[in-house]
């Protein structure tokens, strides 16, 4: 279901990977999908709270010291 936006605030007419600047290549990516995950509309769309804390961007220092390892379960 569409609706029309209502809010007092405007829809900023920039998208969230062009809003970023700091990362790139695969760090951006996963930054994005990380956030992505989290900044959904309807909340039964948003990512469960395990999903948010095993995220590979999350624990990515943890992986590549061989602390955390990440498995397709």
């Amino acid at each position: 279901m569409l609706g029309t936006w209502e809010g007092g605030v405007a829809i900023p007419a920039t998208d969230l990977e062009s809003a970023e600047q700091r990362l790139s290549g695969v760090e951006k990516e996963q930054f994005l999908n990380f956030i992505s995950k989290m900044l959904q509309w309807k909340p039964e769309d948003r990512a469960s709270l395990d999903d948010i804390f095993w995220d590979e961007w999350l624990l990515a220092d943890l992986i590549k010291s061989g602390k955390v390892a990440i498995t397709d379960d």
